[in-house]
């Protein structure tokens, strides 16, 4: 049988996973008990995730054309 190598992303999900916990935790924390508007708190977070989207496809014009 013999060990299986680990994929590429094999340690960036892990320490993903780990990023997220934590910042969940710290926001937990810090907006227990806190008055926080929902909506404004809405918007900003789906702008972020849409940056997000946005930011995990290359660039057409850069992949398209041959490297110098």
């Amino acid at each position: 049988m013999g060990t299986r190598r680990c994929r590429p992303l094999g340690g960036k999900v892990g320490l993903a996973v780990i990023a997220y916990v934590v910042s969940l935790a710290v926001l937990l924390a810090v907006w227990w008990k806190k008055d926080v508007n929902i909506k404004t708190w809405f918007w900003i977070s789906l702008g972020l995730g849409c940056l997000g989207v946005l930011m995990t496809f290359p660039c057409s014009s850069r992949s398209s054309r041959p490297s110098r």
